[in-house]
């Protein structure tokens, strides 16, 4: 394999000669549909994330009520059966 020496007006910043480098496709241009769809997206998890957190404190509101109304429930019954 021979070293062949290229002239410095055929290389690149990238040290490349030119015409070897790969040509990649440019990346589509994001439009402003693309851009509203994530913001979307983004949005809408950041909606049922506060919903499920909504929904949480709710269901430990009704556990600490129905313990409490239990535990009333309970008193009573020792009072009767103490009373009685």
């Amino acid at each position: 394999m021979e070293n062949k020496t290229v002239p410095l007006s055929d290389v690149r910043l990238t040290g490349v000669p030119l015409g070897r480098e790969t040509i990649r496709p440019a990346k589509p241009q994001k439009t402003i549909q693309d851009w509203l769809l994530e913001d979307n997206q983004r949005n809408e998890f950041k909606r049922d994330v506060e919903q499920m957190k909504r929904d949480v404190d709710a269901a430990i509101f009704m556990l600490r009520i129905s313990g409490g109304l239990l535990s009333l429930v309970f008193i009573m019954q020792m009072l009767l059966w103490f009373a009685g």
